[in-house]
């Protein structure tokens, strides 16, 4: 039975696909951003960060910002874990809801794109050092109580991807390469 040279090296391309993303988490929850309600004319967000349990050190970010309509507030550095408490209202700089959505950018304290850290079972995680967290409504406008997770995904560590990308390289060579060819040469013998 012949194989084809596809088949042979799928083995490999599966190792090289499925093996570095079974080894890490695909995304950790570490708190949540939370509409308390609008009261008198001022409204309350609620962001709680608590990574205990979760990385093996607190997380830093340089800042927590939330935006309602045209209003934006920065809560400024902020380490896990962490309540912080945004108001909006007449003389604030959040405006009082009614509204639709709540925007939450958390950035880490990294000059980089990507962060990496220890999570509280030894293993690393790579993810977006600013990210964005959309509260929205699912009718018409936010109700008290609504809540989202917010919830890091991870982002493969560019070795990784050389790693991967490489394999992908050095497979795809190697199915393309056409077969060498065994040529037989018969020697006759000029005698007879």
């Amino acid at each position: 039975m012949k194989v084809s040279r596809m088949s042979r090296w799928l083995p490999l391309l599966w190792c090289l696909i499925c093996l570095p993303t079974l080894s890490r988490a695909d995304s950790i929850t570490i708190g949540q951003l939370q509409y308390l309600g609008t009261e008198d004319g001022v409204s309350g967000f609620k962001v709680t960060i608590n990574t205990t349990g979760v990385t093996l050190q607190p997380l830093a970010f340089e800042s927590a910002a939330l935006s309602v309509k045209s209003g934006f507030q920065s809560a400024g550095p902020i380490t896990s874990p962490s309540v912080i408490l945004f108001t909006g209202g007449v003389g604030r700089p959040l405006p009082a809801c009614p509204c639709s959505s709540v925007l939450l950018q958390l950035s880490f304290l990294s000059p980089n794109q990507q962060i990496t850290f220890v999570l509280a079972d030894g293993t690393t995680f790579t993810t977006r050092s600013t990210l964005h967290f959309n509260l929205h409504a699912t009718r018409g406008r936010l109700n008290a109580g609504d809540v989202i997770p917010i919830r890091l995904t991870a982002v493969p560590e560019p070795g990784t991807l050389l790693l991967v990308g490489s394999g992908f390289l050095l497979a795809g060579r190697k199915i393309a390469r056409p077969p060498k060819r065994l040529t037989v040469t018969d020697k006759h013998d000029a005698n007879g």
